[in-house]
């Protein structure tokens, strides 16, 4: 396989696909309601359905079209992050997803509109959208808009240490592993920056390559642009107006229990915050919809998970890690979980 570098991956960006040819001649067409007739008389509708265009004049083109991991990373299961570029003149239509999703803009602008929030969207401009938020998205010129697609379902995988930390990228992000009520996005300003564009080019490279360990570059480097955000222009982020200003006390909340999930007790974190075991009880659940023991549960076993695909430490010493006094009680949670013991699991999912 011959390596994409970043002036051929440049190159390849500001070339319209076919799936953009077609979308900008329908975009022209639009303009006219006897251009458009033509244009849809000379369509063939056994193409577009097998492409999966978009054609709103045909109103079966626009069905199922909410997105999931197993769709995006169809082509790979055990990637984690995956970039791809937004098609220019794609029709706008509203959807949602079960991923988290980064949309950079690398040159020219677009329109956002999160739940009937709408928004310009500059150069520079990153903005993280939660999952299963309705959006849309209009971008009707060649603006290079970049899509970064992160897997839910291993975001405390990747993002372990990160969402042990107090800033809002990791706030919002524990707001979506186990809050009710989620921020629809975040929004940062950086301009011009040259650093994260090339970060951003570098990653779109990896992730185009697919060679060998392409795919753990991709989650470190993730999680350094997500940094080096932060670092920059945490400052200075855009939120919608109607987040809850309860918030920062939560989050606090989350981190605390993120950093000492080994050993935490409800009554530490009550004495921490200063609030009574009964008190601190609900207003977990309350934020989480879930209990102290469930939410436990679930970051340990995640943990564990890790251990067991990148390290050969042995499930006694896992067991210590993670909080588990028994070895003979982690395996039996375990198998409840995913069908099969630690070991089994290992054996599956480590290179």
């Amino acid at each position: 396989m011959i390596s994409l570098t970043a002036d051929t991956l440049l190159k390849k960006l500001h070339s319209l696909t076919s799936e953009e040819l077609f979308y900008r001649q329908l975009y022209e067409a639009e303009k006219n309601p006897a251009s458009v007739h033509t244009f849809l008389l000379n369509t063939s509708p056994e193409k577009v359905r097998r492409e999966n265009w978009i054609v709103p004049e045909w109103s079966w083109t626009l069905a199922n079209r909410d997105l999931d991991e197993p769709y995006i990373f169809k082509h790979d299961s055990s990637r984690s992050v995956y970039l791809q570029k937004h098609p220019c003149y794609t029709p706008v239509f509203a959807h949602h997803h079960d991923f988290f999703e980064f949309v950079y803009i690398l040159e020219g602008f677009c329109v956002q509109s999160i739940n009937n929030n709408e928004f310009r969207m500059e150069q520079g401009d990153f903005c993280l959208i939660s999952p299963n938020v309705n959006h849309t998205i209009k971008v009707f010129d060649e603006s290079i808009i970049i899509n970064i697609i992160i897997r839910k379902s291993n975001f405390d995988d990747i993002f372990f240490n990160f969402l042990r930390r107090k800033n809002i990228i990791s706030a919002f992000c524990n707001e979506n592993l186990f809050k009710r009520y989620i921020t629809d996005y975040l929004l940062f300003h950086t301009c011009t920056d040259g650093e994260l564009r090339m970060l951003v080019l570098e990653m779109f490279t990896e992730s185009e390559n697919q060679q060998k360990y392409d795919i753990e570059l991709l989650d470190y480097q993730v999680v350094i642009l997500l940094l080096k955000i932060l670092k920059k222009y945490g400052d200075n982020c855009t939120v919608p107006s109607e987040c809850r200003k309860n918030d920062a006390v939560a989050s606090e909340i989350m981190a605390y229990i993120q950093t000492n999930f080994s050993s935490v007790t409800l009554a530490q974190i009550a004495e921490h915050f200063h609030y009574s075991e009964e008190y601190t009880s609900r207003l977990i659940k309350k934020l989480t919809g879930i209990t102290l023991q469930k939410m436990l549960l679930k970051i340990r076993i995640n943990k564990a998970k890790n251990f067991l695909t990148d390290t050969n430490a042995s499930i006694e010493n896992i067991c210590q890690q993670i909080g588990y006094n028994n070895p003979e009680h982690f395996i039996r949670t375990f198998k409840k979980q995913f069908n099969m013991t630690p070991g089994e699991y290992r054996k599956r999912f480590s290179e």
